[in-house]
């Protein structure tokens, strides 16, 4: 290992374990001398799929200087066992060239498999999310850039974060929602040159907490069981205890949905989150004419909101009374399926049933930069919402704990 890279490694390395897998890629070997030796300092094994020569371990670093014309030329993986609510994997990768590269769970231990949950370097300079046969697009990444990854398993899904792409700091990019299969880590390329200066997964088992959660049991503070592990206590749990203010119109609760008594045509409630970056969801359980989440929610006359008309889904932005239609597509409405609203700055991602609507929208207004209320409207008395939760984009800090793993 290099004496500057052991140095900061004594110095800083946040923990030192324990580990299920921990390979910080300290001994040289030359391609073709990886495949079955003992991550270093341990516990692991290297399994490597390396049909060109291009896998080495050199200055301390995992280095990858191509792949082939087809996939899995260039794979390096790990055995992590079965599939564990919290089960959580940390990577670094550097990419020289913008071509195609893949960091996160694949199914196989001991190869090419089909992969379940990555961050994807992709072709057309395009980071990509991948994960249940559902991918998003996001924008051009650079090379040169240390890219920290985290991928966290829950029961069903997980959670993709990334640090230094929208700042620096951890960003919750995206939750999966689909995937029960069980996951080994991997660095793999097709074509990419990349180097990564470690790979570890923590014996410790890690869900992020939603800023609030509330599946309805009852109408007025959020009960924290508007997400599955709030339902089932443990890691993740949490978002109870917050006050929804009924701004317009008359809200109840029951049979664990939210539903509301309209007044001039419409009904508003909101809660404080917090946090003015964030993710708002909910599930619309019933009717469809205009039921919507909000953020950014400062009074009636200014806020954000995406909504499904029952034909379309729409995001809103409301300034001084005056709406603003920036994305207007017809998607099929699904009883129970999920709105999805992402802020961050002056970014913002719509998602409907797990799918991405139009494109990210910039909203700039100076009344919507930095309202941390965010809540929920009706414009029909059957619309109804279950499954409401608000969880931190990352902007603020909240995810700083992934720099102790």
């Amino acid at each position: 290992m290099p004496l500057a890279k052991r140095r900061r490694r004594l110095l800083l390395d946040p923990v030192p374990g324990p580990y299920l897998i921990r390979d910080e890629f300290t001994s040289e070997r030359a391609a073709g001398a990886i495949h079955r030796t003992l991550a270093e300092p341990g516990p692991g094994e290297r399994f490597v799929v390396d049909t060109s020569s291009y896998v080495t371990l050199t200055g301390g670093k995992l280095a990858i200087s191509g792949g082939g014309s087809t996939w899995g030329t260039s794979v390096m993986v790990y055995a992590a066992g079965k599939r564990t609510p919290g089960k959580l994997m940390v990577a670094e990768i550097t990419l020289a060239n913008k071509l195609f590269a893949v960091v996160g769970w694949t199914n196989n231990s001991t190869g090419l498999g089909s992969s379940t949950q990555n961050i994807q370097f992709y072709f057309r300079d395009v980071l990509r999310f991948w994960g249940g046969d559902i991918g998003y697009n996001y924008g051009a990444y650079d090379t040169a850039t240390s890219y920290k990854v985290a991928l966290v398993q829950r029961a069903v899904g997980g959670f993709l974060f990334i640090r230094n792409y929208t700042g620096d700091y951890w960003t919750l990019l995206e939750i999966m929602r689909a995937g029960t299969a069980d996951g080994n880590p991997q660095i793999n390329s097709f074509n990419a040159q990349l180097t990564s200066d470690y790979l570890r997964v923590p014996a410790a088992a890690w869900l992020p907490t939603p800023l609030c959660s509330d599946g309805f049991s009852a109408w007025g503070t959020s009960d924290g069981k508007g997400h599955p592990e709030g339902v089932t206590g443990g890691i993740g749990a949490g978002g109870s205890g917050l006050a929804w203010t009924q701004q317009v119109g008359s809200w109840s609760a029951a049979g664990g949905a939210a539903t509301a008594t309209l007044s001039g045509g419409r009904a508003i409630a909101t809660v404080d989150a917090g946090k003015a970056d964030v993710i708002v969801m909910a599930k619309l359980t019933g009717g469809a004419n205009s039921a919507a989440i909000l953020a950014r929610y400062s009074t009636e006359s200014d806020y954000v909101e995406l909504r499904h008309t029952g034909t379309n889904v729409q995001l809103v932005k409301v300034v001084a009374t005056v709406n603003t239609t920036l994305i207007n597509s017809a998607v099929t409405f699904v009883a129970g399926a999920e709105l999805r609203l992402t802020c961050e700055g002056q970014k913002f991602r719509a998602y409907y049933n797990n799918a991405l609507v139009g494109t990210e929208q910039t909203i700039a207004d100076a009344s919507l930069a930095a309202g941390t209320l965010v809540g929920l409207r009706s414009a029909n008395a059957s619309n109804s919402f279950d499954d409401f939760v608000v969880r931190a984009r990352g902007s603020g800090g909240e995810y700083s704990i992934l720099d102790s793993f």
